[in-house]
């Protein structure tokens, strides 16, 4: 787990960047609880600890990489909450990558179901729908295939 930007030249150690990472992103969170008026009840050690088991989107599959904190980075470690009414509590958070944590705030999960039919439809037609050869009918052919894979 090796940072890859600037800020590791600052700091002595890598232990003591992800710290400076873990108190920036609790921060974050603490303020934006705040401003929405949902529960937070995070430790320091509960970020620590998230960012450091953390190499792999859970979402995307991708390599998560450190955000220096200055530029867009979307393959950046970001604090996420999984049920967002739940708020900011130990277990309900998770590091996603911030395209993940995108993705997940502007779509809906019908939006999600849709795109992701298309895009199997126009792309991956001949492997995954082999019964009918031509793509989805309807949407309910997609949310079967959906189903399949969970």
């Amino acid at each position: 787990m090796r940072p890859y930007n600037k800020l590791e030249k600052i700091y002595e150690n890598v232990d003591q960047l992800i710290q400076h990472r873990a108190n920036a992103v609790r921060n974050g969170a603490r303020d934006r609880a705040r401003r929405k008026g949902i529960p937070y009840e995070l430790e320091i050690t509960d970020v620590y600890d998230a960012l450091i088991t953390s190499d792999v989107c859970p979402i995307l599959g991708v390599e998560m990489t450190w955000h220096d904190g200055l530029n867009y980075d979307p393959y950046a470690r970001t604090l996420d909450r999984i049920n967002p009414e739940l708020g900011y509590v130990p277990d309900n958070i998770w590091i996603i990558l911030m395209r993940a944590n995108q993705i997940k705030s502007d779509a809906s999960l019908p939006e999600l179901i849709t795109a992701m039919a298309n895009l199997v439809n126009h792309l991956y037609k001949d492997q995954v729908n082999e019964r009918t050869r031509t793509g989805y009918r309807d949407r309910s052919e997609a949310q079967y295939d959906l189903d399949l894979c969970k």
